[in-house]
């Protein structure tokens, strides 16, 4: 910037730990709200929130941003899941090409970006639900 240094805050790195399965008749939004609940109590105000964990690998993409999509709720800037198998799965129910469909791994595997349910990342704090 002009030669200046500029100094930059960063947020908050979280953890929501997703443990388990939706149970028959409770809906992706039902766990949203459950989450921004928790997440008031925390206060995770302006922090960047990662779902992570094999409960949100048994979610669909669709259920991932109902969740992720909540983020202004619960006051996070950002909430958002780990690339993984549901990625290209979900990018073929909507018609995309198997070029990239196919690219998508070994991709993410390459930039240390693709997650596997059984990982535990390091965060600044973290919260399971």
């Amino acid at each position: 910037m002009v030669g200046q240094p500029a100094a930059l805050a960063m947020s908050e790195v979280e953890g929501v730990e997703l443990t388990g399965e939706l149970p028959a008749g409770v809906l992706s939004t039902d766990l949203a709200l459950e989450i921004t609940h928790r997440l008031r109590k925390l206060g995770a105000a302006g922090s960047f929130l990662e779902f992570f964990g094999p409960g949100g690998a048994a979610l669909t993409a669709g259920d991932r941003a109902v969740v992720a999509n909540m983020a202004p709720e619960y006051g996070a800037s950002t909430g958002f899941f780990p690339a993984d198998s549901a990625v290209p799965a979900y990018l073929c129910q909507i018609g995309r090409g198997e070029a990239l469909t196919v690219a998508i791994e070994p991709t993410f595997l390459a930039m240390g970006l693709w997650f596997g349910a059984d990982a535990r990342p390091r965060f600044n704090r973290s919260l399971t639900v």
